[in-house]
Formats: structure tokens, C-alpha cells, sequence
């Protein structure tokens, strides 16, 4: 343990508030130009700042990928945007603007201790997390220098965009070439980053709806230990980290309902692009949250046309239409691909998403989510929000409130996405895992109405909404009481279903696989296959961890993680391979056909997966064969057939 700790802990901690600025940099002089012109807060300029570097990326990402260009030319643009941002940023501090926008302070602590607890957590390197998929995606970037995710794993010439990467696995890669550093030791900084910008950006919604600074920090502690129990340790994933460029999108949404300015759609224009390019279901839940507003804003604006002959919401829903139809239009060339991609693959279907019918309740024979299931925050806090609903709505159209307006068009998509009987079977049976999905993301979503209750202290029956709203939280906290107590000391209580991404905090350093190979035996298995790609034969859930951990390409990887393309075009029979491949009774003659059909140039044996027989019997057949790195858990082969290299 101490070499884990003094050789990957202390580097990863070094290398994080690089991470950090690099992350920032490209875009905050843009940000600060923009802070001056629609008055901008100090924390809305840090998440714009970062929405803004992932924007220009992905336009230039995407441009590159069309026209086949190489990575090196994203990693140039990138870098040069970086003292062009810092010369504006500059100019905007000589000439005294970054004085006016407001500090607000308490979002800017809240977010530094959210990413301090982040790198004290630390990122998971365990067995089946995701973190080894988006390692492999970013080094299939820097091994065939693409500027966007085809293949993650097999080295393949597939030309489809990956579903599951993003403009974020191009953006690690550059961060990993720029800082001369392995991408797995910059990944406590990529955590670090998306925990507090995730804090940060929810604190922007929080106080853009609620009103203040004090109903916003509150909703958001309350937000964090319900959603995601004070666990940060996901925060580096692209679906959890494209959250943060979620929530400041929908406050850029947000804000056209009290500035319906075309400054501020260009910026909700320019965030919802960097939203859409950093995850697709990111991009669903941001036109589904647009939507909702504008259904809520077409409402009241009929309602008024009826009563009044009045149009005071026809504007702002003129301007929320402009700023997601540039956002759509912006975003075609990435989510075409990736939707087509995933038009076939195991995510379409009703029966796509585990465990389906321990979260869906039948009424006569229509099926739809049982209040609060599929991780929104438990039924106690379903119905507490219905209520924060029925209140919310009077000040919505009754006192023209934009910001009640957008906190009930954000809570009612609960109820009407997961519990409708027309919307939701159709949703269900069209995709439950793409529903569990939505619902994962719209348990965040009660905390919006509670920021706007809080902030609000209105005559009459309203006096009543701080308390609701404190009611809200504390039947929430409630609900998610036993994860709490899970994350918190690794027990499961008894009776309860466990909630998403439920782990005890004590298991990150012992579960780190790294740790247990050996720090010294990976080092010995780097320097052996160096940084040429080279095709590796392992036992599939063993591939999944070295291509991680590794610059190499896999034959096969479990079909938990391997990418929908190679599922449609050989998935299936590259496991089968590999399955005969590892036989113990498998000939040297087939071994050798497979070598050379996939261009096997190493074999990786984890011990555990597989019997001793079966590293012994490739080893007495016929030299094709070689062990280059021993050791007590994990050892290579070299492949000896001149055969196996690419032509």
C-alpha cells in the first residue's frame, strides 16, 4: 500500500488543481466578457467559464471529426484559446468590470469543500465501475488520434461516435498530453472538478429560482446528501459531470423568464451545446426540462390571451424556443450519429432496464413508476413536492412569479414523465433503462421548489412555504436515511432497496484495483507493451480493467461495457473467441488461428479468473508463447508468432 500511496495518491494530488484550471482557463476570459454584459455572478462566470471551454471544444472537436482531422489539431485550438481567454480576461480586470459581478460567497465555499471531499473520497478504481470505461475511450484517443470517441476498447476502424463518450474524454486527452501525464493519474483532478462544479452549478439553479443566496445553499446541502449522500466518488463520470453544465443550462432557461434578452439566449445557447456534446442523456433531459418550461410558459400565455387579450409570457417563450432551437441545431452533428447508434442496441425496449418490476405499479392494465421510484427521492418527498406544487402554482400565474413559473414547469415533470398513464407507458415500453435515466436525473428536481419555497415569505396562505419547504427537506432526508447510513458505514440496512451508486466510503482505497495488482507489476506490464496500441487477449472481464489501467486494445470486453457498435457487428462472436481462446483443452493451432485473426501480440492472465492449468498449457504449446511479467496476482505473455503483429 505505501508504494499505491507515495506513487499514484501524491501525483494524483499534485496534478489535481491543474486539472482544475485546465478545465477553466479556455473559456473564463469569454466568461468574464459575458459577466460584464448580463451581469453575471462570480459563480455563474466559474460554470460558465467551464461551459464555455466545453463548448468550444466540442465546435471544434466536431469540425475535426467530420473532416477527419487529427487530435493534435483540437489540442492546438484548445491551447491557443487559453491566452486569448486570459488576455480578455485581463482586459475586463483593468478595466474594472470584475468588480461588479456579486462574489456570493457561500455558492464559491460550498463548491471548494464539495471538491476537497471529492479528493479526500477519491475516484473509483473498484471492480465494475465505470471508470475503466472512460480511461479506455480516452486512451483510444490518444492512441489513433481521433477527435471523438468511436471505439473505446478495440482499436477497431468504426467511424460511429461512442453513445456513451462525449467532447469530454477529448478534452481529458488534451489535459492528459498537455500535462505529460498518464490520464488515470489525472482523474482525482476530473472528480475533484466534477463534484464541485456539479455543487456549484445546482447553487446557480438554487439561487436563480429561490431568490437569495441563504434558500439556495440550504436546497443545495439539502440536494447533495439526498441525491447523492455526500458520495463524490462517480463525479468524474461524463453522465454525472455533464450534470453541472445540466443545471446551469436550465438556470440559463431560467433566466430568459426575467431577462428575455438575446444575450442571454446566445448563453443558454452556448451552454445547452456544451450540455448536449458532454452526454446524450444530459442532452434528453435538457430539451425535456425546455419543454416543460415552455409548456408551462404557453399555458399561462393562453390563459392570459383568454382572460386579459395580455402577452406577458409571450416573450419570454419566444426567446426559451430561440435558445434550444439554436441549441438543437448546433447539436445534430454529435447526437445524430449517437442515437442512431443506440437505435439498436440493448437500451431500446421495455425491458431494457433491470429490476423493472420493482419500480413500476400496474392501475387497470397501464403501467407507470411508483410515487418516487426509480431513485427521484423516495415517495415521502414525492408527495411533499406534490404539495410544494399546489402551492407554487398561484404565484406562477396569479403574480406573473417567472421564478415559481420555472420551479413548478421543473417539479411537474416528475409526476408527468414517470407517473402519467398516457406519457409513461409509451416511455416505458419505448425504453425503461433511457426512463430510469431521466428519472435518475429529475431527483434533483424537488430541490429546485424547494429553493423557490424557501426564499419566498408571501401573504397569506403563503407564509406557509419556508415551512413546507422545510418539511420537504426533512421528509427527504428521511427516505434517504438508510443510504445515508450505507455511505456513510457501509452496513445496508435490512428491508431497504438500496439507492444509486449506495457504497460505503471506506472501501475506495482497499477496492482499488490498482493496489492490488501492484503498483510495481503494472509499472513492469507498461514498459513491456509501451504506448503502441498493441492488441491485448485477456478474458474479457479482466480486458475491461486493462484497458483502463493501460495504453492497449482488447478483443473482447464484458458485455456490461462494450460499446454498442462492436455489439452489432461482432460483439457476441469476440467473446466466444476469447472463451475458447482461455479453454484449458483449446489446441495451439486454434490459439494461433485467433493470434492472428485479431492480432494478438499479448495475453494478460489475472489469476483469480482463470485456472493455473490454462497459463501452463499456453505455455507448452509450441513457443507461441512467452511470460514477460510474473506475479502473484496478474502475469504476461508475449505473443512469439511474428504473425500476430498488424500489416
Amino acid at each position: 500500500m505505501s508504494a499505491f500511496l507515495t506513487q499514484i495518491v501524491l501525483r494524483e494530488w499534485l496534478m489535481t488543481p491543474l486539472v482544475i484550471l485546465l478545465a477553466v482557463l479556455p473559456g473564463l476570459g469569454f466568461a468574464a466578457v459575458v459577466a460584464r454584459r448580463i451581469r453575471l455572478s462570480w459563480p455563474e462566470t466559474i460554470v460558465a467559464s467551464f461551459a464555455f471551454s466545453v463548448a468550444m471544444t466540442s465546435v471544434v472537436a466536431t469540425a475535426c471529426y467530420l473532416a477527419r482531422l487529427r487530435l493534435d489539431v483540437v489540442l492546438a485550438a484548445y491551447l491557443a484559446f487559453i491566452p486569448v481567454s486570459l488576455w480578455f480576461f485581463v482586459k475586463e480586470y483593468r478595466g474594472g468590470h470584475l468588480r461588479k459581478p456579486t462574489a456570493e460567497r457561500a455558492g464559491l465555499i460550498l463548491a471548494g469543500v464539495t471538491a476537497l471531499a471529492a479528493m479526500i473520497e477519491r475516484p473509483w478504481f473498484r471492480s465494475g465501475a465505470d471508470t475503466f470505461y472512460h480511461l479506455a475511450a480516452t486512451r483510444s484517443l490518444l492512441a489513433t488520434q481521433r477527435a471523438l470517441v468511436t471505439d473505446p476498447f478495440h482499436g477497431t476502424g468504426i467511424g460511429v461516435l461512442d453513445p456513451t463518450s462525449g467532447v469530454w474524454h477529448t478534452i481529458q486527452a488534451i489535459m492528459s498530453r498537455a500535462l505529460f501525464t498518464d490520464i488515470a493519474t489525472l482523474y482525482l483532478g476530473v472528480t475533484a472538478l466534477g463534484a464541485g462544479m456539479i455543487v456549484l452549478a445546482f447553487w446557480v439553479l438554487a439561487r436563480r429560482v429561490g431568490g437569495n443566496a441563504k434558500a439556495a445553499t440550504i436546497a443545495t446541502v439539502a440536494m447533495v446528501a439526498v441525491a447523492y449522500h455526500f458520495d463524490f466518488r462517480v463525479m468524474a463520470y461524463p453522465k454525472h459531470l455533464s450534470e453541472a453544465l445540466l443545471f446551469f443550462g436550465i438556470a440559463a432557461l431560467a433566466r430568459l423568464l426575467d431577462e428575455p434578452r438575446w444575450p442571454d439566449v446566445a448563453l443558454a445557447a452556448v451552454v445547452g451545446v456544451a450540455t448536449t456534446t458532454m452526454h446524450l442523456a444530459a442532452a434528453e433531459f435538457l430539451f425535456l426540462a425546455g419543454g416543460f418550461i415552455m409548456l408551462a410558459l404557453g399555458f399561462g400565455a393562453v390563459m392570459e390571451r383568454a382572460a386579459r387579450d395580455e402577452r406577458y409570457w409571450g416573450r419570454q417563450l419566444g426567446m426559451t424556443a430561440c435558445a434550444l432551437g439554436l441549441t438543437a441545431a448546433a447539436s445534430v452533428p454529435i447526437l445524430l450519429p449517437k442515437v442512431g447508434a443506440l437505435s439498436g442496441s440493448s437500451v431500446i425496449g421495455a425491458d431494457s432496464f433491470l429490476r423493472l418490476s420493482d419500480h413500476v405499479m400496474t392501475i387497470g392494465n397501464v403501467d407507470i413508476v411508483r410515487f418516487g421510484g426509480m431513485y427521484t427521492g423516495g415517495p415521502l418527498l414525492f408527495f411533499a413536492m406534490l404539495v410544494l406544487i399546489a402551492f407554487t402554482l398561484p404565484a406562477a400565474y396569479r403574480d406573473r412569479d417567472p421564478h415559481a413559473l420555472a420551479a413548478v414547469a421543473l417539479m411537474a415533470m416528475i409526476p408527468l414523465v414517470l407517473n402519467d398513464p398516457v406519457l409513461t407507458p409509451f416511455a416505458l415500453h419505448f425504453s425503461s433503462y433511457m426512463t430510469s435515466r431521466m428519472a435518475a436525473l429529475m431527483r434533483f428536481m424537488p430541490f429546485v421548489g424547494i429553493a423557490w419555497a424557501l426564499g419566498k415569505a408571501l401573504p397569506g396562505r403563503e407564509r406557509l412555504m419556508p415551512r413546507l419547504a422545510a418539511a420537504a427537506i426533512a421528509l427527504a432526508l428521511v427516505g434517504a436515511g438508510p443510504d445515508l447510513v450505507s455511505t456513510a458505514t457501509g452496513f445496508y440496512v435490512p428491508g431497504f432497496e438500496r439507492g444509486l451508486d449506495v457504497y460505503g466510503l471506506g472501501a475506495t482505497l482497499t477496492m482499488d484495483i490498482r493496489a492490488s495488482w501492484g503498483v510495481e507489476t503494472i509499472e513492469k506490464i507498461r514498459r513491456v507493451v509501451g504506448d503502441g496500441y498493441p492488441v491485448v487477449a485477456a478474458e474479457p472481464h479482466t480486458s475491461y480493467y486493462i484497458a483502463g489501467i493501460l495504453p492497449v486494445s482488447v478483443v473482447a470486453t464484458q458485455i456490461s461495457h462494450s460499446p454498442a457498435a462492436i455489439e452489432v457487428v461482432d460483439g457476441p462472436q469476440r467473446r466466444a473467441d476469447m472463451e475458447e481462446f482461455f479453454a484449458s483443452y483449446t489446441s495451439a493451432s486454434t490459439r494461433r488461428a485467433l493470434v492472428r485473426r485479431y492480432h494478438i501480440r499479448y495475453v494478460v492472465i489475472w489469476k483469480t479468473r482463470l485456472e493455473p492449468e490454462v497459463e501452463a498449457g499456453m505455455l507448452q504449446q509450441d513457443g507461441l508463447f512467452k511470460r514477460a511479467v510474473s506475479s502473484e496476482h496478474i502475469d504476461l505473455l508475449r505473443v512469439t508468432d511474428d504473425l500476430s503483429a498488424r500489416p
